[in-house]
This record gives C-alpha cells, sequence and structure tokens, in this order.
C-alpha cells in the first residue's frame, strides 16, 4: 500500500510539472513565432508563458486526480499489485 502511495505521488509531481511545462512552451513558441529579434521573441514568450499561468490550477487538480485514480486502480507503472507467489514446487 505504501508503494502505491509513493508511486502516485511520484507520478502526480511528474505529471504535474510535464504538462505545466509543455503548455507554457507551446504558448511561448506560439507567440515569439514570428518574431526575427531574437530579444524580442524571448520577451513575446515570456508574456505567453505568462498569461497561461492561470492554467495551472486545472493542471494540479487534472494530475491529482489521474494520480489517484491511476495509484488506486493500478493503471499507472509502479501501483499494480505485486504477483502472488503459488506456494507450490
Amino acid at each position: 500500500m505504501l508503494r502505491k502511495i509513493v508511486f502516485g505521488f511520484l507520478w502526480f509531481i511528474g505529471l504535474n510539472v510535464v504538462i505545466g511545462l509543455l503548455i507554457a512552451m507551446i504558448a511561448g513558441m506560439v507567440a515569439g513565432a514570428g518574431e526575427t529579434d531574437p530579444q524580442k521573441a524571448f520577451e513575446a514568450g515570456r508574456v505567453a508563458g505568462a498569461s497561461v499561468a492561470w492554467l495551472q490550477s486545472y493542471v494540479f487538480v487534472g494530475s491529482a486526480i489521474v494520480s489517484i485514480i491511476g495509484a488506486v486502480k493500478g493503471y499507472l507503472p509502479g501501483t499494480k499489485r505485486a504477483p502472488q507467489s503459488s506456494g507450490g514446487a
């Protein structure tokens, strides 16, 4: 049971970080795509990344739901039941 909790927590952290970074990265890439000046592209990407920060609360809740359900049901890697030995030789 402790193993499921630990792996569920690790999946939560991983999902939360990766999805949050992907959202900010895509927003920054789209915003800075048309700029030829690197400084202006950087600034446009920074502003776009900050403008999608409100999505982080949804990512947080979604990651929590997926990791809790996935860990309890054993869908996520590391949360499956250990195979039971048959006891016979």
